[in-house]
């Protein structure tokens, strides 16, 4: 199947960041104008082994080139060095994170019990599942109900988790979860993603897979159904003024 083929998904970083495949494979680093990342007011450092892609506003490009003369490509993958790259402009470090993706024959799928595509007359129960969840978690969950279809992993009668396909260029998704804090541990979380993923394959998406590091529990879900972790990625913001001056230093 095209979901196996390791190049696709070299293709969509390559695209992704506006640099060649091989600046994913090749040992160094590589700066660029972002690409998809459009305004993004911040650095994106992509590291996969000892090749890094630094995605960067373009008034950026030349001053990190010259900070990162000496870099090693793995070292971009801490924190601390990403920010000491970009210097006093460095506002909030977001990562690292995980930037995962599955090969169709590597899914090990999970007998998705209580779990269901939503229609648009589940509208109240989706409603009463998001006024009863955290305001953080489901802002940082990435669902966005006008969005793509929404599923749900249910305790009768109520629903307890939801999750959505985030769709990307070229047909690629990536699952986005959350889970009522009452009922976490118990599997939802694994059910959803395993559902989708399974729908996704089924149509030859890309199924891409993005949490930070620290999220141990996402890490290891993604790693029981099958799949690989092909970067890191550290982002670094910036203030908007910095971008606009394109002054690092």
């Amino acid at each position: 199947m095209e979901t196996d083929k390791a190049e696709r998904v070299d293709g969509y970083w390559s695209r992704f960041l506006g640099v060649p495949a091989s600046a994913l494979q090749n040992p160094g680093v590589v700066v660029t104008p972002h690409a998809e990342l459009g305004d993004y007011p911040g650095v994106w450092f992509f590291v996969r082994g000892r090749a890094a892609v630094v995605s960067a506003p373009p008034e950026w490009v030349v001053e990190l080139e010259r900070n990162l003369r000496t870099v090693a490509a793995q070292e971009l993958a801490f924190p601390d060095s990403a920010a000491r790259v970009v210097g006093e402009a460095s506002g909030r470090v977001v990562g690292p994170s995980f930037q995962g993706w599955l090969p169709a024959r590597r899914f090990r799928p999970v007998t998705p019990d209580s779990v269901q595509r939503l229609a648009e007359s589940d509208a109240d129960p989706i409603q009463v599942f998001q006024t009863s969840c955290p305001r953080e978690d489901w802002d940082q969950s990435g669902i966005r109900l006008a969005a793509a279809p929404i599923w749900a992993s249910f305790e009768e009668p109520a629903i307890v988790a939801l999750g959505q396909l985030r769709p990307h260029s070229e047909g690629a998704v990536d699952p986005c979860v959350v889970t009522h804090p009452d009922h976490r541990g118990q599997g939802h979380a694994s059910r959803l993603v395993s559902a989708m993923v399974h729908s996704a394959l089924s149509r030859e998406r890309l199924v891409l897979y993005q949490t930070l590091l620290a999220n141990v529990p996402a890490v290891a879900l993604a790693r029981r159904l099958g799949f690989s972790q092909y970067a890191t990625v550290v982002a670094v913001r910036l203030p908007r003024d910095a971008v606009q001056q394109g002054d690092c230093c």
